[in-house]
C-alpha cells in the first residue's frame, strides 16, 4: 500500500526516526528518483521488548503515500508457512 511501511520496531523507538527514503541504494549519495517521507501515526506490536527480539515490528502510516515507479516498488511478504530456516537476507539501511 502507498501510504504505509511495516518494519522493525526498534527502528522506530526514538522520536527522531521517522524519516523514511524510498528508491535510495546508495546511503553516501543524492540519488535520482529518491524520495522522503515523514511519518504521521506508528504502531509498535505490544509484545516488543517483552521476549528478546521477539514481535520486532511496527506499522508506520506515510504523511503522504509514496508512488511506485520503476525503483520504488512493494515488497511481498511470503505465505504464513513458508519455511524460513538456512540463508536469508534483509532490506533497507
Amino acid at each position: 500500500h502507498e501510504s504505509f511501511v511495516l518494519t522493525a520496531a526498534h527502528c522506530m523507538v526514538y522520536p527522531l526516526f521517522n524519516h523514511f527514503l524510498f528508491g535510495k541504494h546508495n546511503i553516501t549519495k543524492e540519488e535520482k528518483g529518491q524520495i522522503s517521507r515523514k511519518a504521521s501515526h506508528v504502531v509498535v506490536h505490544e509484545l516488543y521488548g517483552t521476549k528478546g527480539s521477539e514481535y520486532d515490528i511496527a506499522l508506520v502510516k506515510l504523511e503522504e503515500p509514496v508512488r511506485f515507479s520503476k525503483t520504488i516498488q512493494p515488497i511481498c511478504i511470503p505465505p504464513y508457512k513458508t519455511k524460513t530456516e538456512g540463508p536469508n537476507f534483509k532490506k533497507g539501511f
